[in-house]
């Protein structure tokens, strides 16, 4: 692995040389052959990104990133699972790696992390933020309706439920709150 490489592509990408970008990045896939060095290198690089739904170029992701994370969550690593989730778009994006996930979207993820090891706050607040995104989208055509078939309401009050007990300091309560009245007083469910 020549660390060197990838060095070279961030300082082309920050200079938006995106020729010389894209020649050392896949010049540092092709470097890496060693699972342990990739492994360890991987991990390192995900603690560098940004909190919630981080972008990553498509090559490195889809080289390097996938299959560790694949196979560290195959022995139930709840770490794999939480980056996975926070992955979600780099795989969402692309068909055939959406396809080999089976078509989870990010909240299987943080919700398998949390499953294995709910003491681990970063699991938790992973999935609580999941759930509350969720939550914006629905909600974001009100006063017009939220953005839920009538049929699904039970599922949405079983998340509001799960958010509640998530949010262990209760930042969120009175928008929980709010989105249970708005739902309790909705009567035009779409779908």
């Amino acid at each position: 692995m020549d660390v060197e490489l990838w060095d070279a592509y961030k300082k082309a990408n920050d200079l938006g040389i995106k020729a010389d970008a894209k020649r050392f990045v896949l010049a540092f896939i092709e470097s890496c052959d060693d699972t342990s060095d990739m492994r360890e290198w991987v991990y390192a690089e995900l603690q560098n990104l940004p909190s919630l739904y981080p972008r990553m170029r498509h090559e490195v992701f889809e080289a390097l990133v996938y299959p560790i994370l694949t196979k560290d969550m195959s022995q139930e690593d709840p770490w794999a699972f939480f980056w996975m989730g926070q992955l979600a778009q780099n795989f969402m994006s692309n068909k055939k790696l959406y396809a080999a996930s089976k078509y989870q979207g990010s909240t299987y993820y943080f919700e398998r992390a949390y499953e294995l090891c709910p003491a681990e706050d970063k699991f938790r607040l992973g999935l609580l933020s999941d759930i509350l995104s969720w939550f914006d989208y629905i909600e974001h055509e009100w006063p017009a309706g939220i953005l839920v078939a009538k049929d699904d309401v039970p599922k949405l009050l079983l998340d509001i439920a799960k958010a509640r007990e998530l949010d262990k300091q209760q930042n969120s309560l009175a928008r929980l709150d709010r989105l249970t009245h708005r739902i309790n007083q909705n009567t035009t469910w779409g779908g």
